[in-house]
């Protein structure tokens, strides 16, 4: 049995016959073309906030369908506003006054993609 071989295009891989063409060139852009407006964030999770806790009481059943209600609204208020090559992550965390000392740290880190 004899091998036949395959053509080749001038970068020695095989030519692609068939095979579906990418949609969009790559730009191999790194940053994103438009920066987050942290105010404008900040602005409408305060308002969901306020529009969901406004009235309501802590219940330890229940907080956790609410904190993933909240943490969903909010996430799609901010994929609304179509900023490219960030990844979104919403931390919602509620929990009872009960005159006790706690201490929550955040560190919030953007990367762009």
């Amino acid at each position: 049995m004899s091998k036949v071989k395959k053509p080749q295009d001038a970068s020695g891989s095989a030519p692609t016959e068939g095979k579906a063409k990418s949609k969009s060139r790559n730009t191999y852009r790194l940053e994103p073309r438009t920066k987050v407006q942290a105010d404008l964030l900040q602005d409408k999770a305060q308002a969901i906030l306020t529009n969901k806790l406004q009235y309501a009481t802590y219940d330890g059943a229940s907080s956790a369908l609410l904190c993933a209600s909240i943490s969903e609204e909010i996430l799609n208020a901010v994929k609304e506003l179509n900023y490219d090559r960030y990844k979104y992550v919403v931390s919602v965390l509620i929990v009872e006054k009960a005159n006790q000392a706690m201490i929550v740290s955040k560190h919030i880190i953007c990367y762009t993609f």
